[in-house]
């Protein structure tokens, strides 16, 4: 991995739960990040944006026991994609690896 981020989430859906052809752990999550922008009235509208993680080897087995509202901290690699659409249009996009997740304590 070239690059890596963390943020700060909760769960937002019960993870799913999966194992590779090598039967290791791959769990997939969709993390809900509190944003905040400006609206047009120069005021903070406060949003939610969802982020699809995949989890593998040690960053699956950290993962696999979490539950949808769980807050999370997760370190991710970014991975750069490249595929070809029905019409033959080259699209790139990213997706976010685990490389560590650390759940909250809760109250």
């Amino acid at each position: 991995m070239f690059a890596s981020v963390h943020f700060t989430g909760t769960v937002h859906l019960e993870p799913i739960l999966k194992r590779t052809r090598n039967d290791r752990v791959w769990v997939q999550l969709l993390v809900s990040v509190p944003t905040i922008s400006r609206d047009s009235k120069g005021g903070c509208l406060e949003e939610s944006t969802l982020i699809p993680v995949s989890c593998f080897r040690n960053a699956g087995e950290q993962a696999k026991n979490l539950k949808a509202g769980d807050k999370i901290t997760v370190i991710v690699g970014l991975r750069g994609r490249k595929f070809i659409v029905e019409n033959g249009t080259e699209k790139h996009g990213i997706q976010l690896l685990a490389e560590r997740v650390f759940a909250h304590s809760k109250p």
